[in-house]
């Protein structure tokens, strides 16, 4: 079972909103739950001033992973796309637009957790269009699912 949600950028309230638009491809996509910053397993979406994404996932709170970024953007750490891409444009760590666009729930009977979240994060990778030069997504390996 997947549910997703929302969480508004740089708030620590969650908010649930019916739908959001990707700035990429200008398609509405449902939120069917709430995200706060505390939940773990979720696919989020980081995005730029000048309109580019990068999609993700996290086992960790999305308050953690938000940090991480935040901080790798902040050192400018380049081998990471999203702090080489904000170091190339200059943008700020306050120009950091960060939201949770799905949970993932538990497999009810076991199996690979992380093949699922990898799944899930390609699912919106392709549906987002946020491989490079449209997103902040460099590569993305397609052999867990072969």
């Amino acid at each position: 079972m997947v549910t997703t949600g929302v969480v508004l950028v740089l708030s620590a309230i969650a908010h649930s909103k019916p739908l959001f638009q990707s700035t990429p491809l200008r398609q509405k996509h449902p939120y069917k739950g709430v995200i706060s910053w505390h939940t773990t397993r979720v696919i989020c979406s980081i995005f730029c001033p000048c309109g580019k994404y990068y999609i993700g996932k996290t086992t960790h709170s999305l308050k953690v992973h938000k940090a991480e970024h935040r901080s790798s953007v902040r050192c400018k750490n380049l081998i990471y796309p999203v702090a080489a891409h904000f170091a190339e444009a200059a943008h700020s760590t306050s120009s950091l637009r960060y939201i949770g666009i799905e949970k993932v729930a538990h497999l009810r009977r076991g199996g690979d957790f992380n093949k699922l979240l990898l799944k899930r994060e390609a699912f919106w990778i392709y549906s987002l269009n946020t491989l490079a030069p449209n997103g902040l997504k460099i590569d993305f390996d397609l052999r867990h699912f072969l």
